[in-house]
């Protein structure tokens, strides 16, 4: 039981680990684009973004990146689609992005 409780312990660590880096990411981009004044997320970094996740980037564009990327958090991939008209999520970092997307 020790060992199996050691081992779920590990991971959950390696989870918040995760989950800080790209939170770390995420606020570094964001900070970046309020000194350039602008709102757009370069390729370069959603690319950080997905592999810090451990998600496949190779051979992937923009759309599909950040689609995986909202996968895997827990998101609608909602990126670039219809729904972009009735999303309500302000704070989101791919929302300006997305409505020239379309």
């Amino acid at each position: 039981m020790k060992n199996l409780l050691k081992g779920t312990k590990y991971y959950i660590n390696r989870a918040i680990g995760i989950a800080i880096k790209c939170m770390y990411i995420t606020f570094r981009i964001r900070y970046e684009q309020s000194l350039l004044g602008r709102s757009t997320v370069k390729f370069q970094d959603i690319r950080k973004i997905a592999s810090k996740r451990g998600l496949k980037v190779a051979m992937l564009n923009k759309l599909q990146l950040i689609r995986n990327i909202q996968k895997d958090e827990g998101n609608y991939k909602c990126f670039a689609t219809p729904y972009v008209h009735e999303c309500g999520q302000m704070n989101c970092l791919w929302r300006e992005d997305c409505l020239n997307a379309l």
